[in-house]
Order: C-alpha cells, then structure tokens, then sequence
C-alpha cells in the first residue's frame, strides 16, 4: 500500500512514518523523500511488500510554498539556526522577482552543509553540529518555475517547481547573498508529489502513475514458477526489467531477456491470488 501522509511541523520524516506505522500495526513501511523537521506537507509511504517498490518510484518534480524572511543570514539556512541580522534595507518586491527569475533553469547548487548529504557515511548535519569541516559537492539540479505569492515588508512567500535533489533552503540562501541583505527560510510545505496533489491525503495512492518501469501482465501459474526461483520462458517479447501484475495485482519485479526471472517478489500478495 501507498499512502500520502500530511507531515506535521517540527517532527523528522522518520518519526512521523513510525508514527504512522504503530498507529496502524504495519511491520514495515518507508518513504520516497525526507522533509525536515522544520517542513509540513505530503510524505509518499510505502508498506510491507510495497516498500520494494520504493526503487522504482520516480521521485521527480516536486511542488513547495516556501516562507523566507530578509535581512538575517543562519547557519542552517532556516529559522532553526544561529540567526543574525545582515540589514536594515530590504529589496522590493520587484527586485526580488527580478532575482528570483534568474534561478529558473538547470544549475548546480550547493547544499547546506546542516543537511541529510553523507560525507564518508556520515550524515553532514552531524558533522556541523560537532563543528566539523563540512565538505560537500555540489548537485545538478532543475528550478521550472518559482513565483512569488505573498510580499510584506521583509517576509516573502513563493512558490518552486523543482527537480529531485533540490534544497528550498539553498535557494532562499542563494537569493539573499545575490540581493546582498541575507535570508532564510522561515516556513515549507511540500505540496504535489509528481502527480499527486494535496488532495490524495489518506487515500491509497495508484502507484502506477509514478512506476519507472513497465508493467507486463503474467498469468499465475507463471508467478507461482518464479516465487520459487525458476525462470520461466519469455512469451512476451520483452527485455529488460518489468513490474509483474497478476490479475491486476501488483506482485514484484521481473526481469526478462531469453527468459523471464524474478528479481524482487512480494510473497503475501501472491499467497492470496
């Protein structure tokens, strides 16, 4: 099963899957993107056998309303941080447009170094909270659009497209060493998934839609052989890796070439076809 969680602020992504988990006696569950604790809005779950398809999701574009406040700098790049205060003089509306425009595009970015990016397997947040060295590379990311909502005195509001990998706080950051006063973000909310918008909340997502793979149809006397480490021959005229449906039902990855063999299989759902 897939699910669209509304992550509440000031919780991990982690937490608030377990959350969900022990509310509902799942055994196991996972998510298809982190948001910080600092962020709110749409968490892709998977459950039990579903969570081997978490893989073959596409984690793509994705939606945000982002809150940023002018004039301070942090080192976290959001309120959660050390702030302090750069300027009395804060752009205009039409300035930060202007320079917000600028960012629509492919780019590299840095992330912030209070962020999930591993350095030597360690997480690099841990590393600054120590006071440690934070090294990180720099990400190929795409912005598509971002459009200004809200705009009082030194708080803006605004809206991103963005590809995966993309980090809101980097960009508020970005803007305020481009604007020369400093910003950060204040507020996030995570709202469209690819496809999925806020109103698939609580409802069991069709996956399908965001599957990387093909689907191929088998009978489940051909699933039955596969389960049990066989391969079987390839009917289909297929090649290369398939998520495998047994009437209508989704039920693992397949891989085909002169012969079909599975490659992840999700035991329950076969045991009640």
């Amino acid at each position: 099963m897939f699910v669209l969680l509304d992550k509440e602020k000031g919780i991990s992504s982690f937490k608030a899957i377990n959350n969900f988990r022990r509310e509902n006696n799942i055994k196991k569950i996972g998510h298809t993107g982190t948001l910080d604790p600092l962020a709110t809005g749409l968490l892709l779950v998977a459950t039990d056998d579903d969570t081997k398809l978490i893989d073959f999701i596409d984690k793509g574009e994705k939606t945000y309303v982002a809150t940023m406040q002018l004039g301070v700098i942090s080192d976290t790049y959001d309120s959660e941080g050390e702030i302090e205060k750069v300027s009395d003089v804060i752009p205009t509306k039409e300035e930060v447009e202007k320079e917000l425009k600028k960012f629509i595009g492919v780019q590299e970015q840095m992330p912030p170094a209070f962020s999930a990016k591993k350095i030597n397997g360690v997480a690099a947040y841990k590393l600054a909270r120590e006071g440690k060295e934070v090294k990180l590379k720099t990400s190929t990311i795409e912005i598509n659009t971002i459009d200004v909502l809200e705009f009082e005195k030194d708080i803006v509001v605004f809206e991103v497209n963005v590809s995966r990998g993309t980090y809101i706080r980097s960009i508020i950051h970005d803007l305020g060493q481009r604007l020369g006063c400093g910003a950060i973000m204040t507020e996030l909310r995570r709202t469209t998934i690819g496809p999925l918008t806020e109103e698939h909340f609580g409802t069991n997502v069709d996956i399908e839609k965001l599957l990387t793979l093909p689907i191929v149809e088998l009978k489940k006397e051909e699933i039955m052989i596969l389960i049990n480490g066989i391969a079987i021959d390839n009917a289909y005229g297929i090649k290369g890796k398939y998520v495998a449906k047994v009437n209508g039902v989704i039920c693992g990855i397949i891989e085909a070439n002169e012969r079909i063999k599975s490659v992840k299989l999700f035991g329950k759902k076969i045991e009640v076809l």
